[in-house]
């Protein structure tokens, strides 16, 4: 997956048509602004998608190409799941975790 989000956030698919169709899809997806957007600053760009499975362990997932006003694109892939059996997911820990890596690559402060 982060394979194919760089390939857009890096201009190289086939077409410059091809990739601005695909970032401007990915930017107007809203999928949930509880997870990788609720972890990265409000003036970013943001294209992403989520996806999970309730049982049986509440996977939880979110993959993301972010442009920040500045500098590269981040390329975010997050995958989670619980340790326990019919658990619910939780979006914070997606959102913290965006926000750690944006942290830790000195994206944020």
């Amino acid at each position: 997956m982060p394979r194919s989000a760089r390939s857009c956030a890096d201009w190289r698919v086939p077409t410059r048509a091809a990739s601005a169709r695909s970032r401007s899809t990915l930017e107007r997806a809203k999928p949930s602004a509880e997870r990788i957007r609720a972890g990265l600053p409000r003036d970013w760009t943001i294209g992403d998608k989520t996806g999970g499975g309730a049982v049986p362990y509440a996977a939880a997932s979110g993959i993301a190409i972010a442009w920040p006003p500045s500098g590269a694109p981040l390329i975010i892939a997050i995958y989670t799941h619980r340790n326990v059996v019919d658990a619910k997911h939780d979006d914070r820990v997606i959102a913290s975790t965006a926000s750690v890596l944006a942290r830790g690559l000195g994206k944020i402060s």
